[in-house]
This record gives C-alpha cells, structure tokens and sequence, in this order.
C-alpha cells in the first residue's frame, strides 16, 4: 500500500464561467449585468480567503473484473460501470478533496440571514473551487503517471452510474479522512458539504 498522500494550502483559480455554470447561466440566455458580475467576483475573492484545502490520496494496484474492480490492500469495488471505465487498467488511485468548514458555515449563515443571492453565489464558488481542486491533484498525478508510462482516466465518484453512495465510508477509513475533519453523514453526504472523493485509474500507455 503506498503511504498516504496530505497536500495543504494548494493554491486554486476559480473561473467565473465555472461559477456561472453552478448558477446555472445559459449561455446567450442569461443576462450578464454588471452587478451580477462584480457579485461573482466578489464570491470568488470570498472564497479564496474561506478555503482550508486539503487533498488526501493513495494509489494501489487493482485488478479490473466484469463487474467489480478490486483494489488490493484495500477494498473490491462491486460496479459494473466502474469496471467498464477501468477497462485495461492496473493501479487505481483513491482521492479525497475538501474545501474545510468554515465556507459552508459561512453559506449557512448568509442563508439565516436571508441573503440568499449572496449564499447562492458564494455556493456556486465553492462548488466550482472543490472541482478545481480536484482538477489540480489530478493533473499533478497525471503529470507523475506519465514519467511511468501510464494515461490517468477522468474521474469516477460515488453516486454515478452503478457505483454506490455506500463507498463513501470506505474512501474515507482508508484515507484517514476523519483525521483531517472529512467524514461521512448517517445518509452517505460527505462532510463538510464541499468535499469530493473519486476513483481514478491508470492505465498504461500504448505504443505505437
């Protein structure tokens, strides 16, 4: 089993459109005004100062079935989709990212108040800050798969496709996330809110 993985303090873009995107702006139909853009840029600057970045990783080598992926030293993975996704591959590395409490303390407390434009918008930043953060542990892996020889596939977290929800308290326990704050609600919601786990395979590259 390789050792765990902590990275602290990353430093993380969040770009507007992504924030948009959260909002559910359609392009060509929702109205940019130029106070709704100083308020994204506003929750985008909030965001940054509220972030406690945390990424936690490991990576193991696996064995990819007809309908389960088993990652030795660690758990067997009993979905279909998952399999098909890790078709050919022979490590799998396990991912957990939070953005820590204090902003979704912030987003509740904004929602007591009943600003809700200024929840909704400082949500939807955070939202777009976690998968940002995700995005740079895994280009940052890619970047290491590749000096190896190995391709990294997109991401694959419970809740998609076949992949229970239930897998959650299994990412967590072998990451040691309760001791870094992350854990796993009664009804399989991580917490805090703005937290992110996944499953991302490598696979070797084909030579031509």
């Amino acid at each position: 089993m390789e050792e765990l993985k902590v990275l602290r303090n990353l430093n993380i873009d969040i770009p507007a459109d992504e924030i948009k995107r959260y909002l559910k702006f359609r392009p060509g139909k929702s109205i940019d005004t130029g106070a709704t853009l100083r308020l994204i840029k506003e929750a985008a600057g909030a965001a940054k100062l509220l972030i406690e970045p945390v990424a936690l990783y490991r990576t193991f080598q696996s064995e990819v079935r007809e309908d389960n992926v088993k990652i030795r030293e660690a758990f067997t993975v009993a979905s279909s989709s998952l399999a098909e996704r890790f078709f050919r591959s022979s490590r799998v590395t396990i991912l957990a990212v939070t953005l820590g409490a204090v902003i979704c303390e912030r987003i509740d407390r904004l929602e007591e108040e009943e600003k809700i434009t200024e929840a909704l918008t400082l949500d939807a930043a955070a939202s777009a800050a976690v998968e940002a953060l995700a995005d740079s542990v895994q280009l940052m892996l890619g970047q290491q798969a590749s000096k190896e020889g190995f391709a990294l596939t997109k991401r694959y977290s419970p809740g998609y496709g076949d992949l229970p929800l239930a897998y959650q308290n299994n990412i967590i326990d072998i990451l040691d996330g309760r001791k870094y704050n992350i854990s796993v609600s009664d009804s399989l919601i991580l917490l805090p809110r703005k937290t992110v786990t996944a499953f991302i395979a490598w696979r070797e590259k084909q030579i031509d």
